[in-house]
């Protein structure tokens, strides 16, 4: 039997994992929302501003996770308000 979706247990030691390896402040962690667990064990968070998810393990490696937390933390506006404060200028 396969194991089911998590969506009531929490995880963050993926998360404060990737911090700590992209060299970030533990206080980033409260940036995100934690979303789900897949059945292979991948824990979804969600960035409270740019919406943007991270997807990690446990196995993660450090640069994908300096990578993906940069990326999921880089932009606070979307596409339409990004194009439409560079045509008011």
């Amino acid at each position: 039997m396969e194991t089911p979706y998590n969506f009531s247990e929490p995880n963050w030691k993926p998360l404060e994992r990737a911090v700590e390896l992209a060299g970030l402040p533990l206080a980033t962690c409260g940036e995100f929302m934690w979303m789900q667990e897949n059945p292979v064990g991948v824990h979804h968070y969600k960035h409270i501003d740019t919406r943007s998810y991270v997807r990690l393990t446990s196995e993660t490696s450090a640069p994908a996770c300096a990578r993906d937390l940069k990326t999921a933390r880089s932009s606070e506006l979307g596409p339409a308000e990004d194009s439409k404060k560079e045509g008011e200028r």
